[in-house]
């Protein structure tokens, strides 16, 4: 009960007003309770902003190199059939170029020369992009120049002794592969020299037959 005089009471509903010494003085003891914590009780943000700014940096020029590579190597357009064709007969004649002579050579240096045509001009055409439209006998020229590759190969390492499975079967095979090379050549309209290839895949299946 409130026992000071009716002109000393507060009027009722009234703020009771706080000296301005003594909020000072919480002021104080706050920031002094904030200093004595430990530092682990602290909450910093200052790591944890420093790490966000990493991962941005990383993810920014993660996406300023992709975008560079991806516009500086837009994908090729494939060619016109023609075009293609006049690039492959081009590579055909080169391959040529390369052809041995048959005098003066044993069989294993002669099919690492047929080999050498037969490779150049596989590899050249592996190289190319080709027109989007499928064609049998495209097809054929690769697959037969593949098949002829293969089975000069064996007779480049070591001619078969002569009458041997090995031997029967170079023959034969290399017999076919010309076949191809040749019917390929034609089907597609490649050219005199992409059907001179189909010819040297015809000399490399004699010579894997031992005289």
């Amino acid at each position: 009960m409130d026992d000071r005089p009716d002109d000393l009471r507060p009027a009722p509903g009234a703020r009771a007003e706080v000296p301005l010494g003594s909020v000072e003085v919480l002021r104080e003891a706050e920031r002094a309770a904030a200093a004595a914590r430990p530092p682990s009780q602290k909450r910093s943000i200052g790591p944890y902003v420093t790490i966000a700014v990493l991962i941005l940096v990383v993810i920014g020029s993660s996406l300023a190199v992709s975008g560079i590579f991806n516009q500086g190597s837009p994908a090729p357009q494939p060619p016109s059939p023609a075009a293609f064709r006049a690039e492959v007969a081009g590579y055909c004649g080169q391959a040529m170029d390369g052809a041995p002579a048959a005098a003066e050579k044993d069989r294993a240096e002669l099919a690492r020369g047929y080999l050498g045509v037969i490779e150049t001009m596989r590899g050249r055409l592996q190289s190319l992009v080709a027109p989007t439209a499928p064609d049998i006998a495209l097809e054929r020229f690769s697959t037969g120049l593949t098949a002829a590759a293969n089975y000069t190969s064996d007779v480049a390492q070591g001619p078969p002794a002569k009458g041997s499975a090995e031997e029967a079967r170079n023959v034969a095979e290399l017999t076919a592969a010309a076949a191809q090379v040749k019917a390929g050549a034609v089907g597609y309209d490649l050219g005199p020299d992409c059907v001179a290839i189909g010819d040297l895949v015809g000399r490399s299946a004699r010579n894997a037959e031992a005289p």
